[in-house]
């Protein structure tokens, strides 16, 4: 999961108001305050990071290279969160094939 501290002016007017007011009426000083997350997906053929964000409009899926370039030159503050997934060795579980092609499926 990647956690994004955008700039809220450059977002449409709702969507300005409520980042506005997460971070200076929550958190008060809007500094280090994570408004917006996206899910990391790799391409497993290509290698490429894709990043899966919802928005006012809906959720979009583009490369990590492209929802960097779409910020305009500001620099959003970015932290990465590993998450495990559930066939993992931690869990004891095996994700089932039959269960990520329903993810893919969604996907397209």
């Amino acid at each position: 999961m990647l956690l994004i501290n955008q700039r809220c002016m450059k977002l449409p007017p709702p969507a300005a108001l409520l980042c506005w007011l997460s971070k200076f009426g929550i958190s008060g000083d809007g500094r280090g305050c994570w408004d917006h997350a996206a899910f990391v997906l790799r391409d497993t053929k290509t290698d490429v990071p894709y990043l899966l964000e919802g928005g006012l409009s809906g959720a979009t899926l583009r490369t990590y290279e492209e929802r960097l370039l779409q910020n305009g030159g500001y620099r959003e503050e970015m932290t990465l969160l590993p998450l495990h997934r559930a066939g993992s060795e931690q869990t004891g579980r095996a994700g089932s094939p039959a269960d990520l092609a329903r993810v893919d499926a969604l996907l397209v």
